[in-house]
Protein backbone atom coordinates (compact mmCIF):
# COMPACT_ATOMS: atom_id res chain seq x y z
CA UNK A 1 0.00 0.00 0.00
CA UNK A 2 2.95 2.33 0.79
CA UNK A 3 4.32 1.17 -2.34
CA UNK A 4 1.44 2.86 -4.51
CA UNK A 5 1.25 5.65 -2.27
CA UNK A 6 4.56 6.32 -3.21
CA UNK A 7 4.46 5.59 -6.84
CA UNK A 8 0.96 7.93 -7.30
CA UNK A 9 3.07 10.55 -5.67
CA UNK A 10 6.17 10.63 -6.88
CA UNK A 11 7.10 13.64 -8.57
CA UNK A 12 9.87 12.09 -10.69
CA UNK A 13 7.37 10.62 -13.03
CA UNK A 14 5.60 12.58 -15.92
CA UNK A 15 2.25 13.20 -15.83
CA UNK A 16 0.92 11.07 -19.09
CA UNK A 17 2.46 7.94 -16.95
CA UNK A 18 0.66 9.00 -14.22
CA UNK A 19 -2.59 9.48 -15.77
CA UNK A 20 -2.61 6.25 -17.68
CA UNK A 21 -1.72 4.70 -13.63
CA UNK A 22 -5.20 6.50 -12.29
CA UNK A 23 -7.17 5.64 -15.72
CA UNK A 24 -6.08 2.07 -15.01
CA UNK A 25 -6.53 2.07 -11.76
CA UNK A 26 -10.00 3.15 -12.56
CA UNK A 27 -10.98 0.89 -14.69
CA UNK A 28 -9.67 -1.91 -12.19
CA UNK A 29 -12.27 -0.60 -9.54
CA UNK A 30 -14.99 -0.61 -12.05
CA UNK A 31 -14.68 -3.98 -12.75
CA UNK A 32 -14.50 -5.08 -9.65
CA UNK A 33 -17.27 -3.25 -8.24
CA UNK A 34 -19.24 -5.01 -11.71
CA UNK A 35 -18.15 -8.94 -10.04
CA UNK A 36 -17.69 -8.32 -6.02
CA UNK A 37 -19.74 -7.59 -3.58
CA UNK A 38 -17.36 -6.26 -1.14
CA UNK A 39 -16.96 -2.94 -3.72
CA UNK A 40 -20.60 -1.89 -3.48
CA UNK A 41 -20.37 -2.99 0.54
CA UNK A 42 -17.24 -0.71 0.96
CA UNK A 43 -19.16 2.56 -0.74
CA UNK A 44 -22.36 1.85 1.75
CA UNK A 45 -19.99 2.33 4.42
CA UNK A 46 -18.01 5.55 2.54
CA UNK A 47 -21.42 6.82 1.68
CA UNK A 48 -22.89 6.27 5.44
CA UNK A 49 -19.91 7.70 6.73
CA UNK A 50 -19.58 10.52 4.93
CA UNK A 51 -23.60 11.39 5.07
CA UNK A 52 -22.67 11.26 9.10
CA UNK A 53 -19.87 13.94 8.90
CA UNK A 54 -21.79 16.65 6.67
CA UNK A 55 -25.01 16.17 8.57
CA UNK A 56 -23.22 16.55 11.89
CA UNK A 57 -21.63 19.68 10.23
CA UNK A 58 -24.39 20.84 9.14
CA UNK A 59 -26.30 20.67 11.98
CA UNK A 60 -24.96 24.14 13.85
CA UNK A 61 -25.97 25.82 10.64
CA UNK A 62 -29.56 24.35 10.90
CA UNK A 63 -29.53 25.58 14.86
CA UNK A 64 -27.92 28.68 13.52
CA UNK A 65 -30.74 29.21 10.86
CA UNK A 66 -33.54 28.61 13.11
CA UNK A 67 -32.23 30.77 15.81
CA UNK A 68 -32.22 33.33 13.59
CA UNK A 69 -36.14 32.87 12.37
CA UNK A 70 -37.13 32.58 15.80
CA UNK A 71 -35.28 36.19 16.65
CA UNK A 72 -36.89 37.66 13.54
CA UNK A 73 -40.40 36.41 13.87
CA UNK A 74 -39.65 37.66 18.23
CA UNK A 75 -38.44 41.37 16.82
CA UNK A 76 -41.43 41.48 14.14
CA UNK A 77 -43.91 40.21 16.66
CA UNK A 78 -42.60 42.97 19.35
CA UNK A 79 -42.70 45.75 16.42
CA UNK A 80 -46.34 44.78 15.41
CA UNK A 81 -47.31 43.97 19.15
CA UNK A 82 -45.62 48.26 20.13
CA UNK A 83 -47.41 49.08 16.74
CA UNK A 84 -51.01 47.80 17.99
CA UNK A 85 -50.26 49.39 21.27
CA UNK A 86 -49.76 52.61 19.60
CA UNK A 87 -52.47 52.05 18.13
CA UNK A 88 -55.20 51.25 21.23
CA UNK A 89 -53.61 54.61 22.94
CA UNK A 90 -54.40 56.18 19.81
CA UNK A 91 -58.11 54.63 19.47
CA UNK A 92 -58.38 55.24 23.45
CA UNK A 93 -57.38 58.70 22.95
CA UNK A 94 -60.56 59.38 20.20
CA UNK A 95 -62.77 57.52 21.80
CA UNK A 96 -62.05 59.63 25.18
CA UNK A 97 -62.39 62.94 22.97
CA UNK A 98 -65.52 61.18 21.57
CA UNK A 99 -67.10 60.71 24.75
CA UNK A 100 -66.29 64.08 26.12
CA UNK A 101 -67.63 65.39 22.81
CA UNK A 102 -70.52 63.58 23.21
CA UNK A 103 -71.20 64.91 26.96
CA UNK A 104 -70.42 68.47 25.99
CA UNK A 105 -73.14 68.48 22.96
CA UNK A 106 -75.95 66.47 25.80
CA UNK A 107 -75.46 69.27 27.94
CA UNK A 108 -75.81 71.55 24.76
CA UNK A 109 -79.09 70.05 23.83
CA UNK A 110 -80.19 70.41 27.35
CA UNK A 111 -79.52 73.90 27.56
CA UNK A 112 -80.68 74.87 24.45
CA UNK A 113 -84.24 72.96 25.52
CA UNK A 114 -84.39 74.97 28.08
CA UNK A 115 -86.77 78.16 28.00
CA UNK A 116 -88.44 81.06 29.93
CA UNK A 117 -91.94 80.63 30.27
CA UNK A 118 -92.43 84.79 30.44
CA UNK A 119 -89.80 86.34 29.21
CA UNK A 120 -88.72 87.33 25.93
CA UNK A 121 -85.32 87.52 26.51
CA UNK A 122 -82.76 84.92 24.58
CA UNK A 123 -80.41 82.74 27.38
CA UNK A 124 -76.83 83.20 26.43
CA UNK A 125 -75.16 79.88 26.84
CA UNK A 126 -71.10 80.11 27.68
CA UNK A 127 -68.42 77.31 28.65
CA UNK A 128 -67.51 77.46 32.16
CA UNK A 129 -63.73 76.92 33.38
CA UNK A 130 -62.23 76.54 36.96
CA UNK A 131 -60.42 78.98 39.08
CA UNK A 132 -56.66 77.87 40.21
CA UNK A 133 -58.31 78.26 43.71
CA UNK A 134 -60.92 75.51 44.62
CA UNK A 135 -61.96 76.68 47.81
CA UNK A 136 -62.99 80.13 46.26
CA UNK A 137 -66.28 78.31 45.01
CA UNK A 138 -66.07 80.37 41.70
CA UNK A 139 -66.01 79.77 37.90
CA UNK A 140 -65.22 81.84 34.98
CA UNK A 141 -67.73 82.06 32.50
CA UNK A 142 -66.76 83.01 29.23
CA UNK A 143 -69.28 85.75 28.39
CA UNK A 144 -69.22 89.20 29.90
CA UNK A 145 -70.20 92.88 29.15
CA UNK A 146 -69.89 92.52 25.65
CA UNK A 147 -73.00 90.28 26.00
CA UNK A 148 -74.59 92.41 27.98
CA UNK A 149 -74.53 90.69 31.04
CA UNK A 150 -74.53 92.52 34.25
CA UNK A 151 -73.89 91.28 38.18
CA UNK A 152 -76.30 89.52 39.61
CA UNK A 153 -77.79 87.70 37.28
CA UNK A 154 -78.41 83.43 37.58
CA UNK A 155 -76.43 81.29 35.49
CA UNK A 156 -77.45 77.62 35.38
CA UNK A 157 -76.40 74.42 34.07
CA UNK A 158 -78.60 71.73 32.12
CA UNK A 159 -79.53 70.14 35.72
CA UNK A 160 -79.98 73.37 37.97
CA UNK A 161 -79.24 76.25 39.84
CA UNK A 162 -75.33 76.76 39.78
CA UNK A 163 -75.00 80.58 41.25
CA UNK A 164 -74.82 84.24 40.27
CA UNK A 165 -72.54 86.55 38.33
CA UNK A 166 -70.68 88.44 40.82
CA UNK A 167 -68.52 90.12 38.78
CA UNK A 168 -68.78 91.42 35.20
CA UNK A 169 -65.22 91.99 32.72
CA UNK A 170 -65.33 92.25 28.94
CA UNK A 171 -64.94 89.45 27.66
CA UNK A 172 -65.77 87.01 30.55
CA UNK A 173 -67.65 87.18 34.00
CA UNK A 174 -66.94 85.58 37.49
CA UNK A 175 -69.95 83.41 38.92
CA UNK A 176 -70.36 82.63 42.66
CA UNK A 177 -71.39 79.12 43.13
CA UNK A 178 -74.54 78.81 45.44
CA UNK A 179 -72.14 76.39 47.79
CA UNK A 180 -70.19 79.55 48.55
CA UNK A 181 -70.18 80.08 52.10
CA UNK A 182 -72.48 83.40 52.89
CA UNK A 183 -75.19 82.76 49.49
CA UNK A 184 -78.26 82.87 50.89
CA UNK A 185 -81.18 81.14 48.18
CA UNK A 186 -84.55 81.42 48.60
CA UNK A 187 -86.43 78.05 47.72
CA UNK A 188 -89.64 76.18 48.16
CA UNK A 189 -90.43 72.47 48.49
CA UNK A 190 -91.84 71.66 45.04
CA UNK A 191 -94.20 68.61 46.36
CA UNK A 192 -95.49 71.20 49.51
CA UNK A 193 -94.96 74.71 48.56
CA UNK A 194 -93.32 75.39 51.74
CA UNK A 195 -90.80 78.14 51.90
CA UNK A 196 -87.52 79.08 53.37
CA UNK A 197 -83.61 80.07 52.66
CA UNK A 198 -81.42 77.48 51.46
CA UNK A 199 -77.57 78.32 52.45
CA UNK A 200 -74.20 77.85 51.51
CA UNK A 201 -72.07 76.14 53.47
CA UNK A 202 -68.77 76.33 51.64
CA UNK A 203 -68.64 73.44 49.61
CA UNK A 204 -72.18 72.46 50.39
CA UNK A 205 -75.91 73.31 51.15
CA UNK A 206 -77.51 74.04 54.74
CA UNK A 207 -81.28 74.09 55.78
CA UNK A 208 -80.68 74.70 59.22
CA UNK A 209 -84.18 76.30 59.90
CA UNK A 210 -86.63 73.46 58.86
CA UNK A 211 -89.10 73.10 61.92
CA UNK A 212 -89.87 69.36 62.71
CA UNK A 213 -93.62 69.65 62.54
CA UNK A 214 -93.07 70.36 58.73
CA UNK A 215 -93.39 67.98 56.06
CA UNK A 216 -90.33 66.97 54.26
CA UNK A 217 -89.44 63.49 52.92
CA UNK A 218 -86.22 62.40 51.43
CA UNK A 219 -85.81 62.27 47.89
CA UNK A 220 -88.03 66.15 47.74
CA UNK A 221 -86.64 68.34 45.56
CA UNK A 222 -86.07 72.34 46.05
CA UNK A 223 -86.61 74.89 43.65
CA UNK A 224 -86.03 78.43 43.83
CA UNK A 225 -89.45 80.36 44.88
CA UNK A 226 -88.61 83.64 43.15
CA UNK A 227 -89.51 85.99 46.01
CA UNK A 228 -86.38 87.66 46.23
CA UNK A 229 -86.50 88.92 42.55
CA UNK A 230 -83.16 87.54 42.04
CA UNK A 231 -83.85 83.86 40.79
CA UNK A 232 -86.62 83.37 39.07
CA UNK A 233 -89.24 80.75 39.99
CA UNK A 234 -89.40 77.30 39.23
CA UNK A 235 -85.29 77.08 38.61
CA UNK A 236 -84.03 73.22 40.44
CA UNK A 237 -81.95 73.84 43.19
CA UNK A 238 -81.31 70.75 45.10
CA UNK A 239 -82.28 67.59 46.50
CA UNK A 240 -83.14 66.20 49.95
CA UNK A 241 -80.94 63.23 50.92
CA UNK A 242 -81.79 62.34 54.46
CA UNK A 243 -83.59 63.68 56.88
CA UNK A 244 -83.39 63.36 60.65
CA UNK A 245 -85.89 64.58 63.13
CA UNK A 246 -83.93 64.23 66.87
CA UNK A 247 -86.18 64.66 69.90
CA UNK A 248 -85.57 67.42 71.62
CA UNK A 249 -84.44 69.41 69.01
CA UNK A 250 -86.49 72.44 67.43
CA UNK A 251 -85.23 71.67 63.70
CA UNK A 252 -84.37 68.78 61.20
CA UNK A 253 -81.12 67.85 60.40
CA UNK A 254 -81.33 67.58 56.54
CA UNK A 255 -78.55 66.49 53.91
CA UNK A 256 -79.14 68.96 51.47
CA UNK A 257 -77.04 68.06 47.38
CA UNK A 258 -77.51 71.06 44.88
CA UNK A 259 -78.62 69.21 41.33
CA UNK A 260 -76.13 71.65 39.37
CA UNK A 261 -72.67 70.16 38.48
CA UNK A 262 -70.90 72.94 40.02
CA UNK A 263 -66.90 72.14 39.16
CA UNK A 264 -67.79 69.20 36.91
CA UNK A 265 -69.85 71.27 34.51
CA UNK A 266 -68.88 72.40 30.82
CA UNK A 267 -71.02 74.41 30.13
CA UNK A 268 -73.78 76.65 31.07
CA UNK A 269 -76.69 79.77 30.65
CA UNK A 270 -77.19 82.68 32.36
CA UNK A 271 -80.88 83.66 32.84
CA UNK A 272 -82.06 86.76 31.88
CA UNK A 273 -83.29 89.26 34.16
CA UNK A 274 -87.04 90.11 34.56
CA UNK A 275 -87.80 86.28 33.95
CA UNK A 276 -90.74 85.77 35.81
CA UNK A 277 -91.60 82.23 35.75
CA UNK A 278 -88.87 78.99 34.80
CA UNK A 279 -89.76 75.95 33.33
CA UNK A 280 -87.17 72.92 31.69
CA UNK A 281 -88.60 71.00 29.06
CA UNK A 282 -87.31 68.04 30.03
CA UNK A 283 -88.56 68.22 33.93
CA UNK A 284 -90.74 65.87 35.27
CA UNK A 285 -94.14 67.79 36.17
CA UNK A 286 -94.29 65.46 39.67
CA UNK A 287 -91.18 66.74 41.04
CA UNK A 288 -92.93 69.97 40.88
CA UNK A 289 -96.53 69.77 41.95
CA UNK A 290 -97.76 73.48 41.99
CA UNK A 291 -95.50 75.31 41.55
CA UNK A 292 -96.40 74.56 37.48
CA UNK A 293 -99.60 75.79 37.97
CA UNK A 294 -98.43 79.44 39.58
CA UNK A 295 -95.90 79.36 36.33
CA UNK A 296 -99.04 78.55 33.58
CA UNK A 297 -100.99 80.68 34.84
Amino acid sequence: MVFFVRLFFLKRLSFHTRFIIYALLALVLVGLGQHFYFVESTKRSANWAIYSIQLALSKPVDWLDSATVVLMSQFALDQENHALHDQVLQLKSTIGQLNIAQQELNELKQLLALQPTRSSNAYLVGKLYSLCDPFAYQVIFNKGAHFHLKSGQSVMDEKGLLGQIAQVYPQFSVVTLIVNKGQMIPVMLARTGERTILYGAGGSLELPYWPLELDIQENDRLITSGIDGVYPSGVPVATVNQVNKPEGADFARLIITPLAGMFRSRYAVAIPYHTVGFLPLQSDPKNYGSTHQENSS
